[in-house]
């Protein structure tokens, strides 16, 4: 507890919290979130966030405080999306929420296809193929995509969900014969 910012707080509504809503700062910390006072404020609370403009996720993140301790201060995804807190570019930097793209921030498959994220990215994120399918994702598209077989099972395309599909829509999407993919896709687990 720091007597010098709040007195002598005991257990009261700040003193000795550690959960979520509250976080201690660093003076380097504060001088960065809230310029230089004299009375240099060494917490940082979801208040204080919600209620002003300039701290989003980024530029909290800018300022030295860690993904751990932002989880900390709001442990809720949907809190950081409904405060206008976040957006598309802070969703790999938010893994232990996690912020989910199309669940979160109701991104379609364009806005998706516009991140440019890898596939590692997309499968830490939870956007496999269900998912992508559902904003929007088919052979064609597929194609335009040109990933890997193997990448495509890594974001959880099953044999069942390309069964029904012509040769030739297996073929442009996936550049593989049906026997190929058959093969990938039912005996080989993800890589």
């Amino acid at each position: 507890m720091h007597s010098s910012v709040f007195g002598a707080m005991g257990t009261g509504a700040l003193g000795g919290a550690r959960g979520p809503g509250f976080i201690e700062l660093s003076a380097t910390q504060s001088v960065a979130i809230f310029g230089f006072t004299f009375n240099v404020q060494l917490y940082l609370t979801w208040n204080d966030v919600r209620a002003d403009l300039r701290l989003t996720f980024r530029f909290l993140r800018a300022c030295g405080l860690s993904p751990e301790m932002l989880h900390r201060l709001q442990p809720d995804a949907k809190a950081w999306v409904d405060c206008g807190k976040v957006d598309a570019k802070d969703c790999t930097d938010m893994t232990m929420w996690p912020l989910l793209p199309i669940f979160h921030l109701d991104m379609d498959l364009a806005d998706i296809m516009r991140q440019r994220w890898t596939v590692d990215e997309l499968v830490v994120l939870g956007v496999d193929y269900k998912a992508l399918e559902s904003v929007g994702l088919n052979a064609q598209i597929m194609h335009s995509i040109a990933l890997p077989l193997k990448d495509w099972k890594r974001l959880g395309l099953r044999y069942q969900d390309v069964h029904e599909w012509s040769d030739s829509d297996i073929h442009h999407a996936l550049t593989a014969t049906r026997g190929a993919v058959a093969q990938v896709l039912v005996s080989q687990p993800a890589l």
